[in-house]
């Protein structure tokens, strides 16, 4: 019953106004008597003052006096506002009110300096001490932070032109070290959700850490670490991935070569059919007389990978001249082929370290630059400025080395220095005399840039030739007549660096064309061919010298393999 009574309370207090407005009862009056004042602000939360009275908290509906009045807003993070108003009878007034924004100063220290400050989620570039100045007021979330001391956290109220100063004392939180022993020893570790990247021995606050460890090919692993308050260290050996490798190549004589991470760095293998790979990058290089270089980067997976390589051909004539292009434009240095033979390497009537004179067979023909190389040919590689045509000098061996890597890279070929018997094989281009235009150092001006009489003012000696080349320093490349295999400057210009380890005579040496670098008596590697300022003696075909460090007489010539 109590509940059906209810129901008509809105239909009777309808009834009554109606009866109240027809006849201007006391609630019509007051109606018709006020104004309805609606103030909301941005941002809400201010006082309403009417003449001075407070009316209530904004957003605000208020039923106020017709007539004058004096509006005034207080917000403890803006300045007041204040309006003068003139409210109608009967009517509705709204008012949309931006209160001035407002600034002040905050400034954080520490103890220990140089703590990272976080405000309101956003780092501060700054370390403590630091001033934080024209900050919005309002609220502002404050932690302040070092590694391996307790961070604080504070809400600080910023009231109009404040200067708030906060001195934090940060607690030391008990440490200890964490070292992982991992293999392989370049694996990667992370700590998920620690900042600081993983070093050995690195301190970490006490307590449980998730690791993971991770290495190209090898499964990673993830393990949780407890740090106590001493030295702690794990080892983590990871497992490889492998995948099996097969491949077909034409032709099949040619020698296949498989570069890879081996745990230790990146080392050579030979190609054998059904091979296990470790998972991750793969470079496969085939090589084969008469046919072009093929090299290739794979990425192995467990799945395993199949190759097909079909080799081009590369036509093998003697005397042929070629470039290779390089992949960042242009050419690499002329070259011109050789052809596989036969000759007596040294001299018996020369200095002691050109004995014993020995046949020396070159088994495989190879294609060895024409000229020396310019400084215009490596500045492609690194700048060492001057011009290009004149021998790039004043290399060590190490710049030598990385000229070549480059260059073998660049046009996917193997470039190397010739050995000591590929050199003298190249200069001596056939012949047996002392120079490879015959035994008459007269003529040594003609085909050579050597110590002779232009040389007079630089150097008084009784040893230079009784010809005048022109020339007192260094000639541009192919300024002298070539020898009978058309190479330029083999005995003159500049030394020559060659593959092979110094050795003081060629007792020992292969009876091939290859390079004696696996035992080397002495610091230094071989040089050979005159140079600028070299007497006659010292320009003739069998000439050697060992090279240990840079000069402005030494530079070198580079070998392709075929």
């Amino acid at each position: 019953m109590l509940r059906s009574k209810w129901l008509y309370l809105p239909m009777v207090l309808t009834v009554a106004l109606l009866i109240d407005w027809s006849s201007e009862g006391p609630l019509t009056r007051l109606l018709l008597d006020t104004t309805t004042l609606r103030i909301n602000t941005n941002p809400g939360g201010a006082n309403v003052f009417l003449d001075a009275q407070l009316v209530g908290t904004t957003p605000l509906r208020h039923q106020a006096r017709p007539g004058k009045t004096v509006l005034k807003l207080e917000h403890p993070f803006h300045p007041n506002y204040v309006e003068r108003l003139e409210l109608l009878r009967g009517k509705t007034k709204v008012l949309d009110i931006a209160l001035e924004p407002a600034f002040g100063n905050l400034e954080i220290i520490s103890n220990p300096k140089s703590a990272q400050v976080v405000l309101d989620g956003e780092e501060v570039e700054e370390r403590t001490p630091v001033k934080l100045l024209d900050l919005p007021t309002g609220t502002h979330d404050v932690r302040v932070f070092i590694y391996g001391r307790e961070p604080i956290t504070e809400k600080i109220a910023l009231t109009p032109n404040a200067n708030i100063s906060r001195t934090y004392e940060l607690a030391r939180i008990p440490m200890g070290s964490l070292t992982i022993d991992k293999v392989p020893t370049n694996a990667a570790v992370r700590l998920i959700g620690v900042e600081q990247p993983y070093e050995p021995r690195m301190l970490l606050p006490i307590g449980s850490y998730d690791v993971e460890v991770t290495h190209p090919g090898y499964t990673s692993q993830a393990l949780r670490m407890n740090v106590r308050q001493q030295a702690n260290t794990r080892r983590i050996r990871l497992e490889r991935e492998y995948g099996r490798l097969s491949m077909s190549v034409v032709p099949p004589q040619a020698e296949v070569a498989i570069r890879y991470d081996a745990g230790s760095g990146f080392r050579n293998f030979a190609y054998f059919d059904g091979m296990q790979v470790p998972t991750g990058n793969v470079m496969i290089r085939a090589k084969a007389l008469g046919y072009r270089t093929y090299e290739r980067n794979l990425k192995m997976t467990m799945a395993g990978l199949s190759h097909n390589i079909a080799m081009k051909i590369f036509k093998i004539t003697p005397g042929r001249e070629f470039r290779d292009r390089l992949r960042v434009g242009g050419d690499g240095p002329l070259l011109k082929i050789l052809s596989e033979g036969s000759f007596v390497m040294g001299a018996a009537d020369g200095y002691p370290d050109e004995g014993p004179t020995r046949t020396v067979t070159v088994t495989q023909p190879f294609a060895i630059a024409v000229y020396e190389l310019t400084r215009g040919e490596y500045n492609r590689f690194e700048d060492l400025g001057g011009e290009d045509r004149v021998p790039a000098t004043n290399l060590s061996w190490g710049q030598v080395d990385g000229y070549l890597s480059w260059l073998g890279r660049e046009t996917s070929y193997t470039y190397r220095l010739p050995s000591e018997a590929e050199w003298e094989y190249a200069a001596r281009a056939g012949t047996t005399t002392a120079y490879y235009f015959g035994s008459n150092a007269d003529r040594l001006c003609e085909y050579e840039n050597v110590g002779d009489q232009s040389m007079r003012s630089l150097f008084q000696k009784d040893t230079i030739a009784s010809c005048n080349d022109g020339v007192i320093r260094l000639a541009p490349v192919g300024s002298f007549k070539p020898n009978p295999f058309g190479l330029y400057d083999m005995l003159g210009n500049v030394h020559e660096w060659v593959a092979d380890c110094w050795h003081g005579n060629h007792e020992g040496a292969p009876s091939t064309e290859k390079a004696r670098t696996s035992v080397c008596n002495t610091p230094g590697h071989v040089v050979r061919g005159g140079h600028w300022f070299a007497a006659p003696i010292d320009a003739r075909v069998s000439f050697r010298n060992v090279g240990t460090k840079s000069s402005d007489s030494l530079g070198f010539r580079v070998v392709r393999e075929l």
